[in-house]
């Protein structure tokens, strides 16, 4: 696989890209990221990584270790 112009997942161990999310009105918020793997789930903005909880229906700030 190539080199690509966009970081790997930090959360995943690189195994998903994170590319830029189209935000449209929201735009004001900053640059979001979202990462390619399925399983990973975790988007990437100015706050750090956040995961969406299904439950409570938003996202949540992940811990790094």
């Amino acid at each position: 696989m190539g080199e690509s112009m966009y970081p790997s997942c930090g959360m995943c161990g690189g195994e998903g890209t994170l590319l830029p999310v189209d935000l449209g009105q929201d735009a004001d918020v900053g640059v979001v990221y979202r990462c390619t793997n399925p399983a990973c789930n975790v988007k990437f903005d100015r706050h750090g990584y956040s995961r969406f909880d299904r439950d409570s229906q938003c996202w949540v700030l992940v811990e790094q270790s």
